[in-house]
């Protein structure tokens, strides 16, 4: 179930965005992150597990406890994507899937979402070394347009100037397809 992110989600958000986050060099947001863009104008959408949401219905009808504390969260988050409209055009600034739930689709159908919003382009800044996500943003059709130089850390920071081990930022952009 693919639903809109509100700044109520933040902490769900921070857990899917330390989970997903974890190896790569683009650090993951924390709640006031959220909250901030969200409260600046950005939107986007989550997928919630329909089915975990089920079962928490269902342990909360239970006269089990084991089974009551297994479900605190009946909205868990299974990806998200957060979005914020430029002048000509839209730019993706996070999408995430909870490792969990990895090569089930999530991030396509958050993809697909946002897609289905945008009537102008879509811009997104990936790590030139995260291949799986280049290649699902091409195959909806993103090109590279740009590099950032060294924009990602290695770990370190970034004030360090002599840093060897950062890792360049691909722009990559979309243009949807005009409105019939």
């Amino acid at each position: 179930m693919i639903i809109p992110i509100t700044s109520q989600m933040s902490l769900e958000l921070e857990k899917v965005s330390a989970c997903a986050f974890v190896d790569l060099h683009d650090p993951p947001w924390r709640a006031h992150d959220f909250k901030q863009v969200l409260g600046q104008g950005g939107y986007g959408w989550a997928v919630i597990n329909k089915r975990h949401t089920e079962e928490a219905i269902f342990a909360e009808a239970s006269t089990d406890e084991h089974e009551k504390h297994r479900f605190d969260n009946p909205n868990q988050c299974m990806g998200y994507i957060v979005l914020r409209d430029c002048l000509d055009f839209i730019e993706i600034l996070k999408i995430a899937t909870h490792p969990k739930f990895q090569h089930q689709g999530v991030a396509q159908q958050l993809l697909e979402k946002a897609l289905s919003h945008c009537h102008t382009r879509l811009v997104l800044e990936v790590a030139e070394n995260n291949h799986r996500a280049i290649a699902l943003y091409q195959k909806y059709g993103f090109q590279c347009v740009g590099r950032r130089k060294r924009y990602y850390s290695n770990g370190k920071s970034m004030d360090n100037q002599n840093e060897t081990n950062a890792i360049d930022a691909l722009i990559l952009e979309m243009s949807a397809a005009p409105s019939t």
